[in-house]
């Protein structure tokens, strides 16, 4: 099968239309295969694609990586910026620091450079190592539900064009095209958790729980999560007025609702729901 992004792009125009796309590339082989397909739909539509690429500054090789990046969308003749992190405090999580700071510069250079959208490099391998990730974490219908493939954060619309294509397909499209990646060494370092689920899934596979079981699993979940989100809509409608700028909630019937419309309900109110009034 012929991989290309023109059907979910199509779609995706349905939302808004996407004259200039942003393709956030590190040099693996899932942002690398997601450049060269869009480079072919830009080819097909006219449209633009600039090639951003951030360099985290956290270990050797990840600036020649990002020249590894540089040097092929100059021969594919596409726009690439490479964006740099270097205001880490050295505190917290580093991975969800890293990743934080890696949509807060891809979203700011967008905003710059006249970007509709970008589009990340997630694979349908991503969406089962995540789901397993949130299980092991006792995650709740949210964080099981599957990864977005269009969804707005940052001021900017975010998309997943490959999110249903296997990691290996894309390699071989690469191979095919004769067009090389980069190794990023964390991804087979054990000390870090999705390296440890990525491993497991071997074995688990052995026992029904494949990559595909998985995500059909986290696509039930997020078709319940829009019922429960459609649910406290509903609810908000019913129970909830504004007053004075602040969000009043009638506390009986809020008292009555389920936990989880419940708690959806108080956490999508805007601003602070006034505590005298729950």
């Amino acid at each position: 099968m012929q991989l290309t992004l023109i059907p979910f792009l199509t779609r995706a125009k349905a939302e808004g239309d996407i004259a200039h796309l942003g393709i956030a590339v590190s040099g693996g082989s899932d942002s690398t295969a997601l450049l060269m397909l869009s480079h072919a739909w830009a080819q097909e539509t006219g449209r633009k694609i600039t090639a951003l690429t951030v360099d985290h500054g956290l270990r050797d090789g990840a600036k020649a990586e990002a020249q590894e990046v540089a040097k092929l969308c100059a021969r594919l003749g596409v726009d690439h910026h490479i964006l740099t992190w270097d205001d880490w405090d050295g505190l917290g999580n580093l991975q969800d620091a890293a990743r934080q700071a890696r949509y807060g510069l891809l979203a700011q250079k967008a905003h710059v450079l006249g970007i509709d959208a970008v589009a990340l490099g997630h694979t349908h391998d991503d969406q089962a190592e995540t789901f397993l990730l949130r299980l092991a974490r006792g995650s709740g219908v949210d964080g099981l539900s599957g990864m977005r493939a269009d969804w707005r954060a940052n001021d900017m619309r975010w998309l997943r064009p490959v999110l249903t294509h296997r990691r290996e397909a894309l390699r071989d499209l690469l191979r095919a095209r004769d067009v090389t990646w980069c190794e990023d060494p964390s991804n087979s370092d054990p000390r870090f958790d999705r390296v440890q689920m990525r491993q497991a899934m071997a074995d688990l596979a052995d026992l029904g729980l494949t990559a595909d079981r998985l995500v059909t699993t986290a696509t039930a979940m997020s078709e319940a999560r829009a019922v429960l989100e459609q649910a406290a809509h509903v609810a908000a409608k019913t129970l909830c007025h504004v007053e004075a700028g602040d969000v009043v909630i009638d506390p009986k019937g809020l008292v009555d609702l389920p936990v989880e419309t419940r708690d959806r309900l108080v956490a999508g109110a805007p601003g602070d729901a006034d505590p005298r009034h729950i």
